[in-house]
């Protein structure tokens, strides 16, 4: 995972729950909060943090 989480305002519990999923616990991961996934897959796209978004969200801005 990238050094810093990005929280997307509206979907706080998704690095949670896929953590759950995953079997593990994160300590305290959010560096940041935006309030846009377009916002939040810049900084991705940067090298800046790692984010939780939706597959078809993700799927149009690749394109």
């Amino acid at each position: 995972m990238a050094e810093r989480a990005v929280q997307i305002i509206g979907s706080e519990a998704d690095w949670d729950q896929m953590a759950g999923n995953a079997g593990i616990e994160l300590r305290d991961h959010t560096a940041m909060k935006v309030d846009s996934s377009l916002i939040a897959l810049q900084i991705v796209s940067r090298g800046q943090g790692a984010a939780t978004i939706s597959e078809d969200f993700l799927r149009n801005y690749i394109k």
